[in-house]
């Protein structure tokens, strides 16, 4: 049933050849929950505490539950059939120290190490054999196997790290659901400054609209009381139904009358767009024909410049035909003196 029974336990424990005192307080520090046996976690425990009294440690006042599970990962990690690596905690599983046995020791030596005080680690074997090395771990394997809970003992091994491996997927999937709950949430934020934008635009769209309409009334009112001076100036007597009757076709005219000043806005409006785009057409035409001129002047100086060279080329070559007539003179008499 995975636990080791006093007569067991106890028998397992003389063997370090201990006094009997100091087996019960081993005993008695080791067995937290009282049930007169010990878990594989508690067992652990006393073969630690066993393994210290007998190297001339002193045993601690009190032992955590913390502290045993501590020293149970290091177990767990001495019989990991998985190779050498780091999980997300930071904390090293299966590491060549743990699994020539000296990993379990120091390990469980730090566990106790704040009830202890600063005496040191466990001392440490010197490989002087395969039981020797293993220490407390082989004294809890012989003892699982004669209770006969060795294959208890091995499953519970692998369900504690099945369930640290569990945890730890479900710490990456919580990340994960992590991550993307900020995208989500830095979205929304977006989107919520996107909506106050535009309902900061709507509002200062219906106050203008409101403006409009109380300006609209006002005018509606002025023109009423005008009406009625007309009315009282006239002479004007009808009864309340020919008063509504123009009163109503008066609004509707008014109606009529902003309909058709919106149709002109709306038309002012186009027109400026059409002026700004003609507006840019003008100015990319002029910028087109200064380039035109610039290039033009270019033309023209270049043209200027090979008239020059032109201008150049004939007086050189009026020059040489000079000379050459000069020559042909001085040959002529040259000939001439000859003969």
């Amino acid at each position: 049933d995975g636990f080791v029974l006093e007569d067991v336990g106890r028998r397992l424990l003389e063997r370090k050849g201990l006094a009997q005192q100091t087996l019960e307080t081993i005993w008695r520090l080791s067995d937290l929950d009282r049930d007169g046996r010990l878990s594989v976690r508690e067992f652990a425990c006393a073969l630690h505490l066993a393994e210290q009294a007998r190297g001339g440690y002193p045993l601690p006042h009190t032992v955590s539950v913390e502290q045993q599970a501590q020293l149970m990962r290091s177990v767990e990690a001495f019989v990991s059939p998985h190779p050498a690596r780091r999980d997300e905690f930071g904390s090293d599983i299966a590491s060549p120290e743990v699994r020539s046995g000296k990993g379990v020791r120091e390990t469980a030596g730090d566990a106790f190490a704040s009830v202890r005080g600063d005496r040191g680690a466990v001392p440490t074997d010197d490989g002087r054999g395969y039981r020797e090395r293993l220490g407390q771990l082989a004294l809890l394997l012989d003892a699982a196997r004669e209770a006969g809970n060795l294959h208890r003992f091995c499953e519970d091994v692998l369900h504690v790290r099945q369930e640290l491996e569990e945890q730890l997927a479900r710490r990456r999937d919580y990340q994960q659901e992590l991550r993307e709950l900020r995208e989500a949430i830095d979205q929304l934020r977006d989107e919520r400054r996107v909506v106050e934008v535009d309902n900061a635009s709507i509002r200062r769209r219906v106050a203008h609209l409101q403006d409009e309409v109380a300006f609209v009334e006002a005018e509606l009112q002025g023109a009423e009381g005008d009406l009625v001076d007309l009315r009282e100036a006239t002479g004007f007597r009808g009864d309340a139904h020919d008063h509504i009757g123009g009163v109503m076709a008066e609004r509707r005219q008014l109606e009529m009358d902003q309909a058709s000043i919106r149709d002109l806005r709306t038309r002012l409006v186009e027109h400026s767009r059409e002026k700004a785009q003609l507006q840019g057409m003008q100015q990319a035409l002029v910028e087109r024909q200064r380039h035109i001129e610039q290039d033009r002047n270019l033309t023209l100086t270049a043209i200027e410049a090979e008239r020059t060279k032109v201008a150049a080329s004939q007086q050189t070559r009026l020059r040489m035909c000079e000379e050459r007539w000069v020559l042909e003179q001085e040959l002529l008499r040259h000939g001439e003196a000859i003969g």
